[in-house]
């Protein structure tokens, strides 16, 4: 399951804090009997000191994007089981293969700190999110003892600039670069709020290996400007395999009674013929439903090289070197144009504006008010069974061009993060400790054991050898990709989010199969117009971007939909556009463009 952030952080949460950040030494937190053992046995106590943090073990820079190479010192001395030192690099720095860790990690009595968020807090064991069965295994197996302290996503924010005013950061913070407020995230490196996980990357192999098999490096060093990629802000939590991950289905068993099928729908107006044969059947007035921003993750239209989002102006891209912003273009006219010719035949719900959410849109559906809308293949059995017409069945469609043979040139990569991650505070007293744990979660056995657990616990073998998820998961009321994130791999934190394991069940076969349709557009789809992700602002970019698009996004969002509704004529579209560029978004098209040239002209 993957539901977009931009959906996830509207979910509001009601957790008490279960413990302090600001303890360094003490008894293991969770623990108890139901622990499972792992690949060494449960830490001991231990006498010697920590390692300080700060920057004396940072290996020096040299303004490349990789990591430096040369020799390092093993460092297995001690209570501590590190990385550092122990693996084979590259010429330039990176790691030739994962590392596995010898466990335990560390054989101290010392208590590290998680600030992070629960999607599902309602399921956590009474004692907290360290009482769950992967958690004590974790802290079994790797010796680290880890205290959580579990916020809601609504005050997720706030609470973490009280705590940076307060200097009481946790030792790790889920989210970090997704919810930090004060100022950039530079300066959060600078101002040592977080540490600069470059510093560190000898602690790291598991994580550089994994951005350099998949060509993830830009992301490492979350969106900070440096144009040497040597400030890092966490550590991002990536998909084991990157792929599309929603799209939209049709009611597969009316199709059967109109002898159509989804499948062969491959341009926009093929879509629109089936949709149209739904309305003529008379099985719903309205066959298209839509989220109330028309397009919510942009990746519905890129056949138009644009996005019909509503929202606001925040979508780039480049064509023969100009930059522009969705909805400013002349491919924005004319897809709009387009959409309006469905709105005022029906085609598209005339209540779209009040489906902000999965919850409105399952609703329209299950009643049979519309027969194709937006879904994560996850959420399709709980959907059809759901329905109050016996026997819905709900077929993926592909990825739509405007003309069959076309190409598409822009936003149709297969997703590459899984959530967020975590990045260590500059005040956490064993940084080489905090950054080891965060890379197990990135070795072959660590990534594995965090998105499935324990065996016995939430899955077993069945008779063909494969693993499969028990009762607990399968009868889990929200599903199981929300039961993998209650109890496993939680997408917020550091980690590999394999993303099929969410299929692991009877009739998951059958939606891994949608992910299949959708990844045929890689054969038609070279993201030729995509913006570059390794352009980065500058401080005061940032500032004056994020200052101009207040009110032009407001703007934008008020007045851009209104050509589909049909209370502005395209005839007004031209003063539209110059109203929106004297607000500001053509000082912000300028910026990007300069940042642009800069980049290519390097």
């Amino acid at each position: 399951m993957k539901r977009k952030l931009a959906l996830i952080l509207a979910v509001v949460f009601v957790l008490a804090l279960f413990a302090g950040c600001s303890g360094k030494s003490g008894g293991a937190s969770g623990g108890g009997s139901s622990a499972p053992s792992g690949g060494g046995s449960s830490a001991p106590s231990g006498g010697e000191t920590a390692p300080s943090g700060g920057g004396s073990s940072a290996p020096s820079g040299g303004g490349s994007s990789a990591p430096s190479g040369g020799e390092t010192t093993p460092s297995n001395d001690g209570p501590y089981k590190f990385a550092k030192g122990n693996y084979d690099t590259d010429a330039e720095g990176w790691p030739l293969e994962k590392y596995e860790y010898e466990l335990p990690i560390s054989t101290t009595d010392e208590i590290l700190t998680n600030m992070t968020l629960s999607f599902t807090p309602q399921y956590l064991p009474e004692g907290g999110m360290g009482d769950l069965p992967i958690y004590m295994g974790m802290e079994e197996m790797t010796g680290v003892h880890m205290e959580y302290q579990v916020i809601a996503s609504a005050s997720f924010s706030e609470t973490l600039s009280v705590m940076e005013a307060s200097e009481e950061m946790c030792d790790i913070t889920a989210g970090f670069w997704a919810y930090h407020t004060g100022g950039s995230l530079s300066q959060a490196i600078d101002e040592e709020i977080v540490v600069n996980h470059y510093d560190y990357k000898e602690y790291m192999p598991n994580y550089l290996r994994w951005a350099k098999d998949f060509q993830w490096v830009d992301a490492m060093w979350g969106n900070v400007n440096n144009p040497g990629m040597e400030k890092w802000i966490g550590m991002t939590d990536f998909y084991d395999e990157p792929c599309q991950t929603t799209g939209y289905f049709m009611r597969g068993d009316w199709l059967d009674r109109l002898g159509l099928n989804a499948y062969d729908a491959n341009t926009y107006d093929d879509w629109y013929d089936q949709l149209k044969a739904i309305q003529v059947a008379g099985y719903c007035e309205f066959p298209l439903q839509v989220y109330s921003n028309i397009d919510a993750y942009a990746n519905v239209w890129n056949g138009f090289h644009t996005t019909p989002y509503t929202a606001g102006c925040m979508y780039l891209r480049v064509i023969d070197g100009v930059v522009n912003l969705n909805g400013t273009s002349a491919d924005d006219l004319t897809l709009m144009q387009y959409l309006k010719g469905w709105f005022d035949e029906g085609i598209i719900s005339p209540y779209f504006q009040s489906m902000t959410g999965l919850d409105e849109i399952t609703a329209d559906v299950t009643n049979g008010n519309c027969g194709c809308a937006f879904f994560n293949p996850g959420e399709i059995l709980g959907t059809e069974t759901s329905c109050v017409e016996p026997g819905a069945r709900f077929d993926v469609m592909k990825k739509l061009v405007v003309n069959e043979g076309d190409i598409i040139h822009w936003h149709l990569d297969p997703d590459e993060f899984g959530g967020v991650g975590s990045s260590v505070a500059g005040t956490c007293e064993n940084i080489p400790l905090a950054i080891t744990w965060l890379d197990w979660a990135y070795s072959p056995f660590g990534a594995d054991y965090r998105n499935w657990g324990p065996e016995g616990v939430y899955w077993d073998y069945n008779e063909a050898g494969e693993r499969e998820w028990n009762e607990i998961m399968t009868s889990f009321e929200l599903g199981v990709a929300w039961a993998t994130m209650a109890y496993l791999q939680n997408p917020m934190d550091s980690g590999i989010n394999s993303w099929t394991r969410n299929y692991y069940y009877e009739g998951g076969d059958r939606l891994l199969k949608f992910f299949d349709v959708w990844n045929e557009c890689l054969d038609y789809y070279d993201g030729a117009y995509n913006y570059p992700s390794a352009i980065k602002l500058d401080d005061e970019d940032s500032a004056e971007i994020a200052n101009l698009r207040s009110d032009a996004d407001t703007f934008f969002s008020e007045n851009y939909v209104l050509f589909l509704l049909g209370d502005k004529s395209f005839s007004e579209w031209d003063s539209f556009q110059k109203q929106l560029g004297e607000m500001g978004i053509d000082r912000v098209t300028e910026i990007y463009q300069e940042a642009y040239d800069a980049f290519m002209g390097a």
